[in-house]
């Protein structure tokens, strides 16, 4: 790797902000889930679909995206 190339790496890692998912256990429950199982398979179906779309979508985007998931998926 050429000393530009790794610098450029280097300041690209100096600036990488990680993204925050932005729903929690507590955004679930307001719409209704209280079982425990059932909501983290909720989070854990809706961070895949978050990844897929490289982490950019909003909190509405994604509990938009749960008010569509089957209800099979809760279970």
């Amino acid at each position: 790797i050429s000393p530009n190339k790794f610098n450029k790496l280097i300041n690209y890692l100096d600036n990488f902000k990680k993204k925050k998912f932005p729903l929690n256990g507590n955004d679930i429950k307001k719409l209704g889930i209280s079982n425990g199982i059932q909501i983290g398979k909720i989070l854990k179906n809706t961070r895949l679909w978050w990844y897929n779309h490289e982490c950019k979508t909003t909190k509405r985007e994604c509990l938009n995206f749960v008010n569509k998931l089957p209800r099979s998926k809760w279970r």
